[in-house]
């Protein structure tokens, strides 16, 4: 159904759409809260709340509050096939990866006619079958592309033909750090023409504005600080480093999704569980994130796999300073925040003040929301 045929209108690709939770999900959840101000946005996604869903076939739902989210129906039986016999293939040479990370969708006549009227067409996140059909639709319907890779450092996505396909027949590309693209352009040819970096924060400067006086309320407790993560609890995400913190005797808080890997991060931090030295929040509300943060001094991030982090972009706004990894990409923003490389140590945790918590809110000078939108804009 085209819903106002006034504007002109944008299909949008994605493997999970929220309520799922992820990165990529948010993101093109707030890509199409700008473009709805100027355009018709149609998102085109699965039924799974994660990828996982579609090797497992559990946890699926149908939304239809709105009529511009169209949640398809799975193809079980290509799926199954894709699942059964394709692991071995993608995860060692990358080939076919849009199939076996799903997820394989039924699109009916209807959701054809909306893509058929389409001005652009969006293609957001790592090589799966999203990229895929965006990439397809533009081909056959004429349509120019905008892919938005969002891509994870991750090896079975460095080989995937049919994504270069894309890349080459895309319009623009629009990456989120200069880090990303350097990361891609080791696996991809990427033409500088098409290249656009427009880095995201999910703050507005008038909502950064009124949070840094709102911090400076905060109390902190550098000389014994409660270090945090936010993220998906999962091996992945390099959680394994905290373990020098935790035998240095910190206080340490993961909070975050919980998924297929988070039993082996449970069972692996076991004895502080069990003696609360290690705290494990799940699936926390949205609603409760500025009270996740402020129960933590510091925020490490030891991920490597994200495309930039938005989490951290979260933790300044909220006033938790951050220490990230020296292999990450937002090591790519010019800044002066701490980073470490392989190792987490007391000695990065001991000299914190206002003073850095006031140098990584500077950040927001130029990274923000308003500037994101209107670099978007102009480039469509």
């Amino acid at each position: 159904m085209i819903k106002n045929t006034n504007k002109p209108i944008i299909s949008l690709f994605v493997h999970c759409y929220p309520p799922a939770k992820g990165g990529a999900e948010f993101l093109s959840s707030e890509i199409k809260k700008i473009l709805d101000e100027k355009f018709e946005v149609h998102v085109f996604t699965g039924q799974g709340l994660s990828l996982d869903s579609y090797k497992t076939f559990n946890n699926f739902f149908t939304d239809k509050d709105n009529p511009t989210i169209h949640r398809l129906e799975l193809n079980f039986q290509q799926q199954r096939l894709a699942n059964k016999f394709l692991y071995r293939p993608v995860t060692k040479f990358g080939i076919l990866s849009h199939l076996f990370f799903g997820p394989i969708l039924k699109y009916t006549q209807d959701d054809l006619d909306i893509i058929r009227s389409s001005d652009y067409l969006f293609g957001i996140a790592f090589p799966t079958k999203a990229i895929w059909d965006a990439y397809r639709f533009a081909l056959d319907f004429n349509k120019k592309l905008f892919v938005l890779p969002a891509y994870h450092n991750v090896s079975y996505y460095n080989h995937s033909p049919f994504f270069q396909q894309a890349l080459n027949f895309a319009t623009k590309i629009i990456f989120l750090t200069s880090f990303e693209k350097e990361k891609l352009s080791n696996n991809y040819h990427i033409s500088d023409t098409q290249s656009i970096i427009n880095t995201y924060c999910p703050y507005s400067k008038k909502q950064i504005a009124l949070q840094k006086t709102k911090n400076a309320k905060r109390k902190y407790d550098f000389s014994h600080p409660t270090i945090g993560y936010v993220g998906q609890i999962c091996e992945r995400k390099n959680l394994y480093l905290f373990d020098s913190l935790l035998q240095a005797n910190f206080k340490v808080i993961f909070a975050g999704a919980r998924n297929n890997g988070s039993s082996a991060i449970e069972k692996h931090f076991k004895k502080y569980l069990d003696s609360k030295q290690l705290t494990i929040i799940y699936d926390f509300p949205d609603k409760e994130k500025e009270k996740i943060f402020n129960l933590m001094d510091i925020f490490i991030n030891p991920s490597i796999e994200e495309s930039l982090g938005i989490v951290n972009f979260e933790s300044i706004y909220y006033g938790t300073p951050i220490i990230i990894n020296q292999e990450s990409a937002f090591i790519s923003l010019p800044s002066k925040i701490p980073s470490f490389n392989n190792k987490l140590t007391s000695d990065l945790v001991s000299s914190f003040s206002r003073t850095q918590i006031d140098i990584q809110y500077s950040l927001f000078k130029n990274y923000n929301l308003d500037s994101f939108a209107d670099n978007l804009y102009i480039n469509l």
